[in-house]
């Protein structure tokens, strides 16, 4: 019986064909089976999602460090400014003690100035500027020269100026003379004194702001029957100053006046 004997190759006669293999697996394309009897579609499936999930993992990392990078620029620069207003402190401490210290030093110096007892008188600038520092309790008169090449002439006294004349006494008389042979005369003059024992004579220098180290001669003693006193005489470029105190009354200002003498050589 022919019909219920299976054909060779094949099912029988009467039995339906296998279905057939589906084409997709949840949704996954099936293309064959893989050696491990998964279907290709699946594996692929899976090695995709662990190549996401690297990704995902990278790009986490990858915002991690950024992050950290971030937050270490954030501190290095919060360092740097930290450090900046730190030197900014300190410059503008250092800048206000500066401040202070000037304004003491100047504060003192106006202090000083006031409370001296002396005040200041500066010659024309033809004549070298010749500041003398004089008592503030004196007068000062003074006698400008009538012309170019006459002499200066300065009469100091406490309290009034009396008329000058050869016979009437100052505390201090100031003459600069446009003549430096004056002091080659004024020199003989006295030197004849100095050997009749009646005058002293000494070296007398002093070293002026601008750096010129000036000397000259100075004489004590009686000049003449009348008056009694002390002398200095040096040279400023091409003029003589001569300086006397007309009596031994006033020495001890003299001694400061000419110990606080100033000028300019050139």
């Amino acid at each position: 019986m022919n019909g219920g004997m299976p054909t060779p190759g094949g099912m029988s006669g009467g039995m339906p064909p296998p279905p057939p293999m589906p084409s997709n697996i949840g949704g996954v394309p099936v293309m064959g089976m893989s050696p491990n009897g998964m279907p290709n579609g699946v594996v692929s499936a899976i090695a995709a999602e662990r190549t996401e999930g690297k990704l995902k993992f990278a790009a986490i990392g990858m915002g991690v460090v950024l992050v950290v990078v971030v937050i270490a620029l954030f501190w290095a620069l919060a360092q740097y400014q930290g450090a900046r207003n730190d030197i900014d402190a300190e410059l503008e401490a250092a800048r206000e003690v500066a401040r202070t210290e000037q304004k003491a030093e100047s504060e003192a110096a106006c202090k000083e100035l006031m409370n001296s007892p002396f005040s200041l008188i500066t010659g024309p600038s033809e004549y070298g500027s010749l500041k003398v520092q004089y008592p503030k309790t004196w007068s000062v008169f003074i006698q400008e020269a009538a012309a170019r090449g006459g002499d200066y002439r300065v009469f100091f006294h406490p309290k009034v100026i009396r008329p000058i004349r050869d016979e009437e006494r100052f505390a201090l008389r100031l003459i600069i003379y446009d003549d430096r042979n004056r002091y080659e005369g004024f020199e003989n003059e006295y030197r004849g004194l100095v050997e009749d024992r009646k005058l002293t004579v000494s070296d007398w220098s002093k070293t002026t702001t601008d750096g010129y180290n000036a000397t000259g001669l100075r004489f004590d003693g009686q000049f003449n029957d009348e008056l009694k006193g002390s002398v200095l005489i040096f040279r400023i470029r091409d003029k003589t100053v001569w300086l006397r105190t007309d009596s031994q009354e006033f020495l001890g200002e003299f001694n400061e006046i000419i110990d606080k003498i100033d000028f300019y050589s050139s």
